[in-house]
């Protein structure tokens, strides 16, 4: 539950927040640049900032190119 505990902390800070699951191969790569000792085990971490106030729309895909009738 503790990584909802920062997100909701976020919000009332009008933070935008993502979870990022580390891939294996990068847990030790961060634990070094972050300063974290070998023997603390890292499974999440969570980015903070201000979310843009007007993101471009993504392209969206026509129904048919997503979808198959069986």
């Amino acid at each position: 539950m503790l990584p909802h505990s920062f997100h909701y902390f976020g919000i009332i800070l009008s933070l935008g927040s993502c979870p990022v699951y580390f891939a294996y191969p990068y847990i030790q790569r961060a634990k070094k640049a972050l300063g974290i000792e070998k023997y603390r085990r890292v499974y999440l971490g969570i980015s903070f900032g201000y979310a843009d106030e007007n993101p471009d729309r993504p392209a969206r895909h026509h129904v048919d190119e997503v979808t198959n009738n069986i």
